[in-house]
C-alpha cells in the first residue's frame, strides 16, 4: 500500500506570488511543512498498483465528502514517504533558531582623549 497526501485550500486564502520558476504545487506542499493555517490536507492509503488518475479521483472524493467543490479551490495530491514529520520538524527547528545567536554585541567607541581633528566624528555604534 502506498501513503497519499491531498492538499487543499481555497484560492482566495492561497493568494501567493509565484516565483519565477515554481508551480503551485511547490508552494503548497511548502505550505504544508510550515502547517499553514489556510491549507487543509487529508491523508489516505490505495493499493501500490493504482495509476495516478484513479489516486487523483480518490483525492477529490475525499475532498468532496468533506465538503469541498472543485470551483474556486487549489488543490494537490503528494506521497508521503513516511518523512513528512520528520521535515516538518526540520523546518521548525530552522524557524526556532536564532540566526543572530552566535553574534556577540561589538561595541565601538572613540577614545575622546584622543587628538582629533575638528572634521573627526566621535561616534558609539553596536553592531548586530
Amino acid at each position: 500500500m502506498k501513503q497519499f497526501i491531498g492538499l487543499i485550500g481555497s484560492t482566495d486564502d492561497f493568494g501567493l506570488g509565484l516565483e519565477e520558476g515554481m508551480e503551485v504545487s511547490d508552494v503548497m506542499i511548502d505550505a504544508f511543512l510550515e502547517k499553514e493555517p489556510w491549507l487543509v490536507s487529508y491523508r489516505f492509503e490505495v493499493p501500490d498498483d493504482l495509476d495516478e488518475l484513479a489516486i487523483a479521483r480518490i483525492a477529490r472524493g475525499i475532498f468532496w465528502e468533506n465538503n469541498w467543490i472543485q470551483d474556486d479551490t487549489v488543490s494537490v495530491v503528494m506521497e508521503d514517504h513516511g518523512d513528512i514529520e520528520e521535515q516538518q520538524a526540520e523546518r521548525q527547528e530552522a524557524h526556532e533558531a536564532d540566526p543572530q545567536e552566535d553574534i556577540e554585541d561589538e561595541t565601538h567607541e572613540v577614545d575622546p582623549q584622543e587628538e582629533q581633528d575638528d572634521d573627526d566624528l566621535t561616534f558609539t555604534a553596536t553592531i548586530r
